[in-house]
């Protein structure tokens, strides 16, 4: 179970959310600010434009990733093997940092025998 904000929600880099969210949001700016696009048109389209304030009466939203301040997580699925890791382990290694509630997220689930992340829009963080 995990937070949000009173405001709009803002840990766009730990959210993974099929179909809408499936990407790395930083990575996928690092790519294409390669091409002659600028930073800062990237940032609002892959990154604000998720930032939306969720009502305190929305039901809880599966996802496969998320953070958004804070998390609770049942125990015993919880072990040595998962860890806060902000590293993949695929790719180059320049493009390899993740974020680590990724990993982690995908390792209690994993763990948990295809255990469920949601955000629980009356867990807020001010």
């Amino acid at each position: 179970m995990t937070a949000t904000q009173t405001s709009e929600y803002y840990d766009i880099w730990a959210l993974r959310s099929w179909p809408t969210l499936t990407f790395d949001c930083w990575h996928r700016i690092r790519h294409l600010t390669f091409l002659p696009i600028a930073q800062s048109f990237l940032v609002q389209r892959l990154i604000h434009i998720h930032q939306e304030a969720i009502p305190r009466d929305h039901p809880l939203i599966e996802v496969q990733s998320a953070f958004g301040g804070a998390a609770i997580y049942v125990a015993e699925y919880i072990s040595d093997e998962c860890v806060y890791n902000g590293w993949a382990d695929q790719g180059l290694w320049f493009l390899r940092e993740q974020c680590e509630h990724v990993s982690f997220n995908e390792c209690v689930r994993r763990r948990a025998g295809g255990g469920k992340v949601f955000i629980n829009p009356q867990f807020q963080i001010y």
